[in-house]
């Protein structure tokens, strides 16, 4: 599982500094789903 979320961090990093709001909104959604 941690694993699974560090890659979530790590795409959610990328799409921050790519400032693309709508990828970001859906790796929240995705991060929850694994809690």
């Amino acid at each position: 599982m941690s694993a699974k979320v560090r890659y979530l961090r790590y795409l959610r990093g990328i799409v921050g500094n790519n400032g693309m709001q709508g990828f970001v909104s859906s790796g929240k959604v995705e991060s929850n789903k694994a809690k």
